[in-house]
């Protein structure tokens, strides 16, 4: 993440990466210099129990 991070697309200033082979999002921040993980969410889920677990963590 450290390479990649701020790449990815910006999903209501909040990065996401998908993560390969797997049914998962990485969602994260860029803050400074470091990287904050916000979340590792499973994809299957409906878009807004994603957006509700994003917006109240």
């Amino acid at each position: 993440m450290r390479f990649f991070a701020g790449i990815h697309p910006n999903i209501n200033g909040r990065f996401r990466v998908l993560a390969r082979s797997f049914p998962f999002s990485i969602y994260y921040q860029v803050i400074d210099d470091q990287v904050l993980i916000l979340a590792v969410l499973d994809n299957r889920q409906n878009p807004k129990s994603i957006e509700h677990r994003l917006t109240n963590s």
